[in-house]
């Protein structure tokens, strides 16, 4: 398996590598504040991260919430086995 992940990691880096060679011209972007000039396959890169970055960040709220709710649910369950486990130990048909 690890040289699966390896070969994989490889061949992704191998395809940003003769990305970033096909697309090495300049392109220049203007923003609110300014203006910058930067190579097209840097430019890809960063909207991705940038991409990427937004929308864990977007995420982290509902999985924060989920894993609340699961560490809730958990105390609960094991409340409810515990009660299970005393109640089994009592006699229930009243002999001795």
């Amino acid at each position: 398996m690890k040289i699966i992940n390896i070969l994989f990691i490889a061949i992704i880096i191998l395809f940003g590598v003769t990305f970033a060679l096909l697309n090495g011209q300049s392109v220049e972007i203007k923003y609110y504040l300014g203006q910058a000039t930067l190579p097209l396959s840097l430019l890809l890169a960063l909207t991705l991260v940038f991409g990427m970055v937004l929308g864990l960040g977007l995420n982290l709220f509902s999985i924060i919430k989920l894993k609340l709710e699961n560490s809730s649910l958990s105390k609960k369950v094991k409340q409810n086995e515990q009660e299970i486990s005393k109640l089994r130990l009592l006699n229930i048909d009243g002999k001795d």
